[in-house]
């Protein structure tokens, strides 16, 4: 039997900078972001891997992390909306090599957003010590100013 994990990353974009959805929200400053920068950090990517029947949980939670504390929505973007399907390639070492942009946005700077978000997120934790093959294939979808589909993450 395989085990497919599924997380779901959100970003919901305001006037003045992304809202995470998230169980406690941190306060937002009253500064507005100049042109020039990006935006607060969105909320969580719908993740979607094969665990092989081993614990990821742990990992999971840090690789989560870690996307989101790289994934930026760009200023010139906020009032966009859209997804992106990326996919690619973990291996046991956590590197992450073979980044693709599989489905695009149509805005070009949320396609550039997501795949950057895990270019910088090699390299991550190795993966767990029961996990059968030398890598995985991963396929995460960003969600900018959207509500994912129902089906998400069951």
């Amino acid at each position: 039997m395989r085990t497919i994990i599924c997380l779901i990353l959100t970003a919901a974009v305001t006037g003045c900078g992304a809202q995470a959805r998230i169980a406690n929200p941190q306060p937002q400053t009253a500064a507005l972001p100049s042109p020039q920068s990006p935006a607060p950090p969105p909320a969580r990517p719908f993740i979607q891997f094969d665990t092989k029947g081993v614990d990821f949980s742990d990992w999971q939670r840090a690789f989560q992390q870690q996307v989101m504390s790289k994934w930026f929505v760009p200023y010139r973007a906020m009032h966009q909306h859209g997804h992106v399907v990326t996919t690619f390639r973990i291996h046991a070492d956590g590197s992450i090599t073979d980044v693709a942009v599989a489905q695009p946005s149509g805005v070009e700077d949320f396609d550039h957003s997501a795949a950057n978000a895990v270019i910088a997120s090699s390299p991550t934790r190795p993966l767990p010590s029961g996990y059968p093959e030398e890598q995985m294939s991963m396929t995460v979808t960003f969600y900018f100013n959207e509500t994912p589909p129902s089906s998400a993450g069951r």
